[in-house]
Parts: structure tokens; sequence; C-alpha cells
């Protein structure tokens, strides 16, 4: 089995031709693309179709899961936020449909590969493999990776084996971006400046092959990196990089000044915390202080409460909720508990935002008399009529589950929500409890959408309110 991967195209249309026509060439069996389909570059609809056209499968980066709302741009330099945004504007409902619905991970047992786009242990934490420590950290985890770990996200060229015992080996790789390369100059001029600054080789008699492999790699990286370090540069006054470096020197008053800008950046994170904290719901921050030692969580420094409050009542409550889930199912990160359930909050937020976006796009259709949905209308009327509410509930349920269409299925889950509303609230809980058990055994539609379809049954089972 040979597979043809992809990583991180970032909307380079002409990257993505040259690598789609090198690997048509190579005749590989099956193209994976380990996701940031989108992102920097100029061309984010022509490259969602190409991937969506030539990859088997398709994984959910950063970059993608920004673009749709499933994850805040808060972290994201300047220049990579205002490409989201515009990204975001450019991209059709189809492609943003697509890089909505895409995994985090896919793993293939018969051919002992797992795909990732950052690292294995929290996919999406989207955390980076880059040095020896960040794999080091994977040996936790050792008997639940595949023989062969291939993931993106760095835009390195990195390749790390772990062991344990001699019964398994495992690895971990780093596939160079297609669009957006880390490294500034071209293959051609890092070859030529081997040959250029290369010092004089030495290989002594009587040296083992894993020895001989290490002087050459150690020659190569000298090579590469006085290519880059020792050649003089026009921008620093025909000085090398390493003499314009060492002839920097920071004055005192410089000194000053950076530790005065420091100190007012924290003054201002102190003042943002305090007001994150003031405009927080006083229910949502107190049933946060409540939960967080029950799922054995810490807040020493009254940072994560405050900020997983501003997310909203509905979103801690449900991130509550998944995290219990989670650990007692043991399939909770070995640690940094308190970033996870931060991440949790946000994920559930945004994506409470998303569907109620498409739920209120809906709305805007339905009055508009849009043609998509007068058939689905008309369907409604004619069970409605024909059959009794116990029945028109798991009808309705049925064609939320099953439809292929999305606007289908919205529709559908929200004439089950508006009949389920319909029953005594004693009646709810029990009825919510089989609805929500059939909406988990559904595997044909996305698991986001599993989860905000099971929320609201269960908001509207129990309502806060009540």
């Amino acid at each position: 089995m040979r597979f043809g991967i992809l990583s991180d195209v970032h909307s380079n249309l002409e990257a993505l031709e040259a690598a789609l026509k090198w690997l048509d060439g190579e005749k590989v069996d099956e193209i994976v693309c380990l996701g940031d389909v989108v992102g920097y570059g100029p061309n984010p609809n022509e490259c969602c179709e190409l991937v969506r056209e030539n990859a088997s499968v398709t994984l959910l980066g950063n970059h993608d899961a920004a673009v749709v709302g499933a994850m805040s741009t808060e972290y994201y330099y300047d220049a990579a936020r205002v490409a989201i945004q515009w990204t975001r504007r450019q991209l059709s409902p189809e492609n943003l449909e697509w890089l909505f619905q895409l995994p985090y991970t896919h793993r293939r047992e018969s051919a002992g590969v797992s795909f990732f786009h950052s690292a294995p242990i929290c996919p999406s934490g989207y955390f980076y493999v880059v040095f020896k420590d960040d794999a080091q950290a994977h040996l936790r985890m050792y008997e639940k990776l595949t023989k062969v770990s291939l993931l993106g996200h760095s835009h390195l060229v990195r390749a790390f084996r772990l062991s344990e015992g001699k019964a398994k080996e495992g690895m971990v790789s780093m596939f160079s971006s297609v669009g957006r390369p880390e490294t500034n100059s071209p293959c051609e001029t890092e070859f030529s400046l081997f040959t250029q600054k290369m010092i004089d080789l030495f290989f002594p008699d009587g040296l083992s092959e894993k020895e001989l492999a290490c002087r050459v790699l150690q020659y190569i990286l000298y090579a590469y990196c006085a290519g880059r370090n020792f050649t003089p540069r026009k921008r620093l006054h025909h000085k090398t990089p390493a003499q314009a470096y060492a002839d920097t020197r920071v004055p005192d008053e410089e000194k000053a000044r950076v530790k005065e800008i420091l100190k007012d950046l924290s003054r201002r994170v102190q003042e943002q915390a305090a007001a994150d904290r003031r405009r927080c719901a006083p229910a949502t921050l107190q049933l946060l202080t409540d939960s967080f030692p029950d799922l054995g969580l810490t807040d020493p420094k009254d940072t994560y409460i405050p900020s997983a409050a501003t997310y909203g009542l509905d979103a801690a409550s449900e991130a509550i909720a998944i995290f219990r889930a989670k650990k007692e199912a043991g399939t909770l990160p070995e640690d940094h508990h308190e970033r996870y359930f931060l991440g949790i909050t946000r994920n559930v937020a945004f994506r409470n935002e998303d569907q109620i976006t498409y739920e209120r796009l809906l709305d805007l259709r339905a009055k508009a008399g849009d043609l998509v949905l007068k058939p689905l209308v008309e369907h409604d009327a004619d069970l409605r009529s024909s059959l009794a509410p116990s029945d028109y509930r798991a009808a309705a349920l049925d064609l939320a589950l099953c439809s292929q269409a999305a606007v289908d299925r919205v529709f559908w889950r929200r004439r089950l929500l508006a009949a389920f509303e319909e029953l005594p609230v004693p009646q709810r809980p029990d009825v919510g409890r089989t609805i929500a058990r059939r909406i988990a055994n559904q595997t044909r539609i996305p698991h986001r959408e599993r989860d905000h379809f099971i929320s609201l049954v269960a908001r509207t089972a129990v309502p806060l309110a009540a």
C-alpha cells in the first residue's frame, strides 16, 4: 500500500497542483491530506475542491478549524488572523460544510498507520511535535499508537522513533508543508551553499556504520548552518548574520524600556482578567466553582474559571458533562486538564454559535418561502395529520438522523424538539433518554452534530429555568 501524503496546503493552488502532479507520476494507491487545506493563500475554494476530488481522507487542521469557528483565533498572530477572516468570507457554503465535518484523526489498522494533523497525544489541542522531548511525551500512550503515525502542522521535516522494550517500534513523522514551508530559501540554494561552505572532511578508520552516519549528518548540518549564517548579506551591510548578531549589544536604556513594557502588559492582563470576571454571569461562575473540585480540577490563579465562564452557562454546563464523561471513560489526556477543559468549553461555545447561525438561516429561508423547504413542510403536515404524537416523534427522529442533506436534518430536528416540548415536563427525562440513546448510536452524521443534538434534547428535557 503506497500512500501519497499532503499537508498544510494553506490555499496555495500552484504548490498543490505541482504536488498532485508529482504524486500522479508515483502511482500511489491513495492520497491522504493531513489538514490545513486553507489559510494564508489566495485560493481556498480551488484547493478545497482539488483536495476533495483527490484525497480519500482529509483531516481537520487548526486553520481549517479556525475558519469554520471550531476554535478561537485569539492564539494566532495578526497576519494569520486576517487570513482566516478573509478565507471565511471567500469559501463557498459547500466547502465550509465540508471543512466543518472533517475528523481530527484517521486510523488504518490494516496498514498499521495513523494520521494526525498535530500531536497525537491531544489532536484537538493542536500541539506541535518539533523536538525530541515532544515525541518522548507520547511514550505514555505508546500502546495506543500504531506502528507508524504521520502528522503535519509544524511545516518541518522530522522523524522520531519511539521504542518500548524490543517488541514494538513506532514512528512519528513530520511532513514538510506543501503550501507554506518554513524555510525561506529554495532547495537549490541550500544545496549550492553546501558546496560553497563545506569544511574539510575527515573520516578516521574503524568507524562503525552508526558513527559514520552521525559524522556525515554532522557535516551536512554544519554546511547548512554555515551557508545561512556565514554568508554576507546586503541588508546587514555586507556582514554575515553571525557577525551581525555578535556585534549587537542591547543598551541598558533599551532593557529598562522593555521591562516597563512587560510590566504594562502584565497590568493589562490582570485588568482583563478582572473585567472577564465582572462580566460573567454569577450563576455560571458558581456552577464552575462548585464543579471544579468534583472534576479534580484546580484554579489557584483564578484564570480558568473566569475564562470558561465568559462562554456562557450553556457551554459551561455542557463542557462539565463532556469532561466528566471523558474522565469516567478514561479518555482524558495525562495532564493539563484545566487547559483541556477550557478548550472543550470554547469548542462547545463556537459549535453552538455555528449551529444557531445555521438554524437562524433556516428561519430566514423559511420566511422567504424557500422551495427547498416547501416539500419538507408538506411532509411534516402529512405526518402530523396521520400519526399519533408518539409515532410522530419517532418518525421525526428517524428523519433527523437519516436524511442525507444537512438542511433536512436540521428541519426535522427542530420539528422533533417542538413536539418534545409539548410533553409534560415530568415525562420529558425518560423520553429524552430514549432519544439520546438513538442519537448516540447513529454514526451516519458527524460526531459534532450528534453532540449538539444530544445537548438540545437535554436542554429541552430539563430546562434550566425549571
